[in-house]
């Protein structure tokens, strides 16, 4: 493995859905990047349609969606977007929570994103337990 072609790239699987409306959507993978904007999502006080529509403005590569293109969809076009989407991301879930209508995606999203914040919570609280105690006499320590 001499040279650049031959070396294997990681890339991070993105979903493809296929709309029977609007063709063939990409959407972003439930990554610790995307956890950030769907963290905002969660903490936001919005009915369950706004959430998917949200959720689905926020997920989107190719095409780019904003708020305003999805919020023209119907109820069947953005639930059936966001299912896909969701099935997609379970897939690897052991106990897999199964979704049927805007109040289920919105439960479920928020589920995992508190599951999620958990889990990132006990690693930090596990890496801060293995830090040397703060010594004041170190110079720059509490930089």
């Amino acid at each position: 493995m001499s040279t650049a072609e031959e070396k294997p790239i990681f890339r991070p699987i993105s979903p493809e859905i296929q709309s029977q409306t609007h063709g063939l959507l990409r959407l972003r993978n439930w990554t610790v990047k995307v956890d950030v904007e769907i963290s905002r999502l969660c903490n936001a006080s919005l009915s369950p349609r706004q959430f998917a529509q949200g959720l689905l403005a926020r997920l989107s590569i190719d095409p780019p969606l904003g708020e305003a293109d999805v919020e023209q969809w119907t109820d069947r076009e953005l639930l059936e977007v966001g299912i896909k989407w969701w099935n997609f991301i379970e897939q690897l879930q052991a106990a897999q929570i199964t979704v049927d209508s805007f109040e289920g995606l919105e439960s479920a999203v928020r589920q995992r994103n508190a599951e999620h914040r958990e889990g990132f919570n006990a690693t930090m609280e596990k890496m801060a337990e293995k830090l040397p105690p703060y010594d004041p006499t170190i110079p720059n320590a509490a930089q």
